[in-house]
């Protein structure tokens, strides 16, 4: 039986109705379309995609979208005959109409952004029509539907929302869209309505605008209509970029407590879910079963974490976190694999830790808190308490919301970063932090831990004497880690070339310091610039794709800190806003914008380096464009361009009074705002929000999520089924919701695909980083890289692996990789133990391929241990010391190897012995006190003697009443000395006799002539000088150093002198001087002497002009003397050989020279008058007159005939006057060895064309009267004459040709 609701025009949509219900009627009744569902054969091969609508469906078709439509009314009324009626078939009535845009031969369809779920149809029994795994997703693009013009379709609010992409090279006026199966389109208030027999759409006025450099240009458009045509009119565009014709409340919903929550936390996942932190204050938070913690726990307030869908409509979970004691939530975050990560502070002694935490017991009043949820938000990964005996976590410096500062990061291996407060001197910091000790009343604290809360990595203070916190951090590329704050402390700590090294002397300074990777160093520290009046403060900092900085804060008076010139400015007063940009090492402020004053609880820099900015507290009059709400709203959201010059979008949202009460909220790397707000009254919500209603308390937890739609390449992976798995172990991974044209990953094992969505084995157990790559050709950034960690575990049997067993006191021992759970023979469940007797032990493991037990047995040899006792002195040289009997081997640090040494003084003693199997190492420091004259007393040749003793610590005491280790004597007498050193003591004397000089040489001199040295005298028996005579005395004539030893029968003596010898005469000799005038003659004798020459003069130097003897008389200090030379003036024989010569081949030239004044000597060894030369280069010739010598040199050149080393006759010329081979004749280099020359040239005919009788005339291809011969081949008889016998005639003939 069929029942008609609607009878007339029912039967022409049968089939459409059918289908619809079949398919998709829970989607059509009970909510918005999850996405576009492609088409895998499920549907006609037409269909690209389906939609689905609340009252109805989208078919996406080649050049169409077809809109099946039914009133909504109709559908409620179908939902309940549906229910009554399940057995029975319905007829509804509805309407069909089209959407026209069109196609190219160049139109191509892309889906991206796919969902990780996807649809399974099974319809009917013809199983062509069958299709699993059906992708749906968030956007469909039509690419070229015209030229130059692209239609991209996407989600927005859940519902449909198109983009037509206008590029330069496309003519919009020619552009139509045509509507089919309609009543009508007419314009209202600038939007369109599309009338249908029973209902009506509406499609919102158009807007389009530009991306110029970086900026959203706006540009005036309207739907322009002709019929049931439409087309758009824009206004002036820049044609040189593409036009768009088209910010996004995405959701907004409450949580539905039933108690009062206050909101302060809000973050994402991959797959763009919203979560949700709270402070709930007792029972009625939403928990669903199975969460983690289903009961309020007491203590005034809990945590309360829940997470919605992407689009807020659905509640996936919710749970309490807390103890007995009160908790509160800071900030929230999601890792690489979903686990969700919470901050926070806690009282309770109680509060929920792992079984590895950590710190599992409260530390102090209050403690930092930190819990890590699985995805499923059912279990904990790792939860622990960090904090000392004071107040941890607990902000006290005065700011928005103060106590809750801090915030919560982590890296692709999900290790946890924290930035937050302490004032407990006992916080738990790592060997060699930065800094070990509490600075002040309050510090930051710095720390990183593992990824289940088990470990802290590093961890350090940071402040100086006053009140410092740290509120904001993030771990850059190089595993270095910025940090952003407050501090009251005039010391804070800054490095050398910041950019504000020194602190400004306002009531606070805020500050950016960057740490390395293991905190055990700052980088780089700076403050931020401002005034002595200053109350600055950096709340969130961020780091864009090329490591600059970025920090968003607040500062109190209008001169402290201002935008810079072409920088955005927003209204401003009293205490405002301010970004700054800063240089990677912090040496550099880029630039400074500012804006109104908020509570700030989120902050991003993305991928195109666009700027966003959220918080609450907003007043009236700030910038608004492409506004979701343009009414004055508690929140504000600030997106600006790059560099900051300009706002692409601002926006107030939710209610005047909306707010946060502290912590963060986030943003995701498009650019949605994900934000947490404490509601008591109306908020805005989106239609499909989770719960519309405060259900009982007068605040509850609300989060909304609004998307900017600033697009860039954005890269979201995920894998399946778990990021861990046994190995063999298969995945899937997923691109879901990435934004881009290409895709590339890397499995982190050596293999790569270029899939969207790959599958890939590995076979190898371990912790692989897996690189997923989104390339875009038209974004801002043309890439961008997603990190999945992927750990794959052994199947194998384990094995225990015991340390060193010998010479120790304990084993560690420690299985092959990690697992799950572990649990010891001894009770211990850690992957590493410590054992201290010998005995069986036994490990059992388990992860997610199973339990595996292994069972080792130990035998502990213990160390060999032995003492030397304790520091002793001596006072008896040659004391020895005994090492222990029980030992086998000794090595002693003097060297020695025996059992006992015999100690030669004081010092640090150190063994090494050996039982057999092991050793062990012993020091003993012994003082050793003995006098150095324990001989007879002695006679002393000298003047005066030093006595010394040993005694290295003790006390010394001389018979004069010195008190150090060594003294002078200088006269005859008997001492004594005590040493003591706290040990024994001992007392030593000697007798000193001291002999007086016996030899005397007397003081330095100068000598004139021969001098007598004497070293006689009448207690010496024998001598040894210098120069190695014995006798009593010697002679010297020469400058030098002399030396002599006497030796009486008990004492020897020495002494030395200096002798200088002054020489004054002439040390040359006679002079020749050849070809000269004059000469000049230095006389000897040292600076400051008298000269009277023989000419006269009186000075050292005088000039002569003939030969003659020349004397001089010298006075000295010391000496006097006469001397004298002669002066010989000659002149050089003047003789040439020539000028430079040429010969032919194996010619020779005759070179003579007149020898009468003297002989000659060639360079080729002749020495006759006459030469014949035949070798080429250099002739030299020398000749010698009373002494003087002169010279004379040529070159023999060689010339040469060959007609192999050149083209003599060309055989081709062109004569067309271009330079090049216009000529014919004898090509030769040296034309000077021609003697006789004729060229006569003949045409084919034998006539005589022309004639030449030198070698310089040459024929260039014209008859004697000028005109051209014409082209063709000619002869030629050529015959010279040369003056080379090696080639004395050249007889050619031949034929050249002439081209033109």
């Amino acid at each position: 039986m069929k029942t008609d609701l609607h009878s007339h025009n029912s039967q022409r949509l049968r089939r459409f109705v059918s289908v619809v219900l079949l398919l998709c009627f829970p989607l059509i009744f009970f909510g918005q379309s999850r996405g576009y569902i492609e088409n895998k054969g499920q549907w006609d091969d037409e269909v690209v995609a389906q939609f689905q609508l609340t009252n109805g469906v989208a078919w996406m078709m080649d050049d169409r979208v077809r809109f099946p439509l039914i009133e909504e009314g109709v559908y409620h009324e179908a939902a309940e005959f549906a229910h009554d009626n399940p057995d029975t078939d319905m007829w509804i009535e509805g309407h069909s109409y089209e959407m026209i845009f069109g196609k190219t031969e160049e139109t191509v369809t892309q889906s991206t952004s796919r969902h990780k779920d996807y649809v399974n149809y099974f319809l009917g029994n013809d199983k062509s029509k069958w299709a699993k795994r059906v992708g749906v997703y968030d956007k469909l693009g039509y690419y070229e539907i015209a030229e130059g013009i692209d239609l991209n379709w996407e989600i927005s609010e859940g519902r449909m929302k198109y983009t037509f992409v206008v590029s330069p090279r496309a003519n919009l006026n020619d552009f139509t869209v045509q509507y089919a199966a309609i009543r009508g389109l007419r314009k209202h208030d600038e939007n369109m309505i599309i009338t249908l027999p029973n209902l009506e759409v509406i499609e919102h006025a158009p807007i389009a605008y530009q991306l110029i450099k970086g900026e959203r240009v706006e540009v005036d458009c309207a739907f322009k209509l002709d019929g049931f045509r439409v087309s758009y009119a824009v206004g002036d565009y820049d044609k040189n970029f593409d036009l768009f014709i088209d910010p996004v409340v995405v959701a907004s919903t409450n949580v539905g407590s039933t108690v009062n929550t206050f909101g302060h936390s809000a973050t994402f996942d991959q797959f763009g879910n919203i979560y949700g932190g709270g402070r709930p204050f007792g029972t009625g938070y939403p928990v669903d079963s199975g969460s983690f913690q289903m009961n309020f726990a007491a203590g005034g307030t809990d945590i309360g974490l829940s997470k919605l869908n992407e689009d807020g409509s659905d509640l996936l979970w919710s749970t309490y976190i807390g103890g007995s004691g009160a908790e509160y939530v800071h900030s929230i975050v999601v890792n690489g694999f979903n686990s969700v990560i919470v901050l926070g502070k806690t009282a309770s002694t109680d509060y929920p830790t792992s079984t590895n935490a950590f710190q599992d017991s409260l530390g102090g009043a209050q403690d930092i808190c930190i819990t890590v949820l699985s995805d499923s938000g059912d279990s904990l990964i790792g939860s622990t308490y960090i904090g000392g005996a004071d107040n941890d976590g607990q902000n006290v410096i005065s700011s928005s919301y103060s106590g809750f500062k801090g915030e919560v990061v982590c890296d692709v291996y999900s290790n946890v970063f924290i930035a937050s407060t302490t004032s407990s001197s006992d916080f738990p910091v790592t060997t060699n932090a930065y800094q070990d000790t509490l600075g002040g009343g309050q510090d930051g604290a710095i720390f990183k831990l593992n990824f289940n809360l088990s470990q802290m990595e590093w961890s350090t203070y940071l402040g100086g004497s006053m009140n410092d916190g740290a509120f904001n951090l993030k771990p850059a590329k190089d595993n270095s880690v910025y940090v952003c704050g407050i501090t009251a402390s005039p010391e804070f700590p800054t490095t050398t070339g910041a950019h504000d090294e020194t602190w400004n002397s306002g009531s606070h300074d805020a500050f950016i310091t960057r740490f390395d990777e293991d905190g055990e160093q700052i980088l780089q520290s700076t403050l931020v610039e401002s005034d002595s009046n200053g109350d600055d403060k950096a709340f969130f900092l961020q780091l864009d794709r090329h490591g600059d900085v970025y920090i968003l804060g607040s500062t109190n008076t209008a001169s402290n800190i201002v935008a810079d010139s072409g920088k955005y400015a927003g209204p401003i007063a009293g205490t405002y806003s301010y970004i700054r940009k800063y240089s990677d090492v912090l040496d550099t402020l880029l630039w400074t914008t500012t804006f109104t004053n908020l509570s700030h609880s989120a902050f991003l820099v993305d991928n195109c380096k666009n700027i966003y900015a959220a918080g609450n507290g907003a007043t009236s009059g700030l910038d608004t464009l492409d506004a979701v709400q343009v009414a004055q709203g508690g929140f504000y959201l600030l997106v600006l361009s790059p560099e900051a010059d300009t706002i692409l979008m601002g926006s107030y949202y939710g209610s005047g009074g909306s707010h946060v009460d502290g912590g963060t909220s986030r943003f995701d790397k498009r650019g949605a705002v994900y934000q947490a707000t404490c509601t008591n009254g109306y908020f805005p919500l989106t239609g499909n929000a989770y719960s519309g209603n405060q259900n009982g308390g007068t605040y509850d937890l609300t989060v909304f999520k609004v998307d900017m739609e600033v697009q860039a390449a954005v890269a979201n992976a995920q894998v399946a089924p778990n990021s861990a798995g046994c190995v063999p172990y298969t995945t899937q991974f997923t691109n879901f919701g990435s934004l881009g044209l290409s895709h590339y990953w890397d499995f982190g094992d050596g293999d790569t695909s270029n899939l969207e969505a790959p599958s890939h084995t590995f076979t190898t157990p371990g912790n692989y980083e897996v690189k997923y790559v989104i390339f875009d050709t038209i974004g801002c950034v043309l890439s961008d890289t997603a990190i999945l960690i992927v750990t794959v575990y052994d199947t194998s049997a384990i094995e225990i692996l015991n340390g060193p067993l010998e010479c120790v006191e304990t084993v560690e021992l420690t299985t092959t990789s990690s697992f799950s759970n572990y649990t010891w023979s001894t009770g211990e469940v850690s992957q590493t133990i410590e054992i201290t007797t010998s005995g069986q032990y036994w490990l059992e493991v388990t992860n997610v391929c199973g339990t595996f037990t292994d069972t080792v047995d130990i035998i502990i040899i213990p160390p060999y241990e032995f003492e030397l006792g304790p520091d002793t002195g001596i006072c008896e040289p040659g004391f020895t010391f005994m090492g222990p009997s029980s030992g086998i081997t000794f090595e002693w640090n003097t060297g020695d190897t025996t059992q006992n040494i015999t100690i030669p003084s004081t010092g640090q003693y150190i063994l090494t012995a050996s039982d057999g199997f092991c050793e062990d190492i012993d020091t003993v420091y012994v003082y050793a006190s003995y006098s150095n004259f324990r001989t007879l007393d002695t006679i002393v040749c000298e003047d005066s003697v030093i006595l010394s003793v040993t005694n290295q610590g003790g006390s010394t005491l001389w018979k004069n009443g010195d008190t150090t280790n060594t003294i002078t004597v200088y006269t005859s007498t008997v001492i004594w000395v005590t040493v003591t050193n706290g040990y024994c003591s001992k007392t030593d004397t000697i007798r000193v006799d001291l002999s007086p000089t016996l030899v005397d040489l007397g003081p330095d001199t100068t000598i004139c002539q021969p001098k007598v040295l004497s070293a006689f005298g009448s207690d010496l028996e024998s001598y040894l000088w210098s120069t190695g005579d014995t006798t009593s005395q010697i002679t010297v004539d020469s400058t030098g150093l002399y030396w002599v030893i006497g030796n009486s029968v008990l004492c020897s003596d020495t002494d030395t002198i200096t002798i200088v010898r002054e020489v004054l005469e002439f040390l040359t000799g006679d002079e020749l001087v050849c070809d000269k005038d004059s000469h000049g003659i230095v006389a000897p004798g040292p600076v400051g002497s008298e000269w009277l020459w023989s000419n006269g003069d009186t000075l050292r130097n005088t000039t002569v002009y003939e030969s003659g003897y020349y004397s001089v008389a010298i006075q000295s200090a010391v000496c006097s003397a006469l001397d004298s030379m002669y002066v010989n003036f000659q002149e050089s024989p003047k003789f040439s050989i020539g000028d430079d010569v040429t010969i032919c081949q194996g010619e020779a030239v005759t070179i003579s020279v007149d020898t009468s004044i003297s002989k000659v000597f060639w360079s080729n060894g002749d020495t006759g008058r006459t030469i014949a030369v035949s070798d080429t280069g250099l002739l030299w010739a020398i000749m010698s007159h009373n002494g003087c010598e002169a010279g004379d040199t040529i070159e023999v050149k060689s010339r040469k005939v060959n007609l192999d080393s050149f083209a003599m006759v060309p055989n081709v010329i062109t004569p067309n006057y271009d330079g090049l081979n216009d000529n014919f004749g004898l090509m030769i280099e040296d034309r000077s060895l021609i003697t006789k020359y004729h060229l006569a040239v003949y045409n084919r005919w034998g006539n005589l064309v022309f004639e030449a009788n030198h070698s310089n005339h040459y024929w260039d291809g014209k008859l004697a009267t000028g005109e051209d011969n014409e082209q063709g081949v000619y002869y030629y008889l050529l015959d010279v004459e040369t003056t080379c016998t090696d080639r004395p005639a050249i007889n050619l003939k031949g034929h050249v040709t002439v081209l033109r």
